[in-house]
């Protein structure tokens, strides 16, 4: 039991610690527009205050951010590397998880697909070399991640049996180290355009910051749940005591 805790209260710091990386890497790539941040956003009643400058507008121009690949005109730049270190504790989080998961081995090796695909996607980020075959290649990797964490998902929900708690838990950590995939990227986009800015060409400033703030709250949560007393439910006699991930 203690030991499970500590994976799941590991799980949730990476989470965290991931975020604030990702925030950073955020604030880099924005740097251009300091100053104008706000201009057209709902903080400002979607009024615009300064011009943004032209830097700010190539920015801008560049389409969806997703926390890696960028430019790649400085591979080993603050953005890039806090790009990989983000996606990077994500990845440990969700292995964290499965390294106390007492789940059977075609669960694991299904489990771990995604964990594979987001170290991927975080050492690509170091790529100096850029192309449209890769960026084409790059994207497919984000789909990929995507789709390798509804599978694992699934596999985990129909193969183990795991309480409800634990299976939020589950949801909860798979989601946050996945968050590099495209569908985020979208719903973050989304987001921005239709409720936060209406500076929407093509990108608002700020773009990447609900992402990291949705991790961080995911981690919290799991910090939260780990936190509270697990409900006392009677086990059955021949469940496995390590197929559950309590406390």
């Amino acid at each position: 039991m203690h030991t499970s805790r500590r994976s799941w209260s590991t799980a949730a710091v990476l989470l965290l610690l991931g975020a604030v990386a990702g925030a950073g890497a955020v604030r880099e790539h924005w740097l251009d527009c300091r100053g104008s941040m706000l201009s057209g956003s709902i903080l400002r009643g979607y009024a615009y205050g300064p011009d943004f400058s032209e830097a700010c507008l190539e920015t801008m121009d560049r389409g969806g951010f997703a926390f890696v690949w960028p430019s790649g005109e400085d591979p080993w730049g603050t953005e890039s590397l806090l790009g990989m270190v983000c996606a990077l504790l994500w990845t440990l989080s969700w292995v964290a998880v499965l390294a106390a998961a007492g789940w059977s081995r075609g669960t694991r090796v299904v489990a771990g697909i995604p964990a594979v695909l987001t170290a991927g996607v975080a050492l690509g980020n170091l790529l100096s070399v850029r192309s449209d075959a890769l960026d084409v290649g790059f994207r497919l990797l984000l789909f990929a991640v995507d789709l390798s964490a509804v599978v694992a998902f699934v596999v985990i929900a129909a193969r183990e049996r795991l309480s409800v708690r634990t299976l939020s838990r589950v949801a909860f950590v798979l989601a946050g180290s996945t968050a590099v995939g495209q569908f985020p990227s979208i719903l973050d986009y989304a987001f921005m355009v239709t409720v936060f800015s209406d500076a929407n060409w093509d990108v608002p400033p700020g773009a990447g910051y609900p992402t990291v703030v949705a991790v961080g709250v995911l981690g919290a949560a799991v910090l939260l749940m780990t936190a509270l007393p697990p409900a006392r439910a009677r086990r059955p006699a021949d469940r496995p005591v390590h197929a559950d991930l309590h406390a």
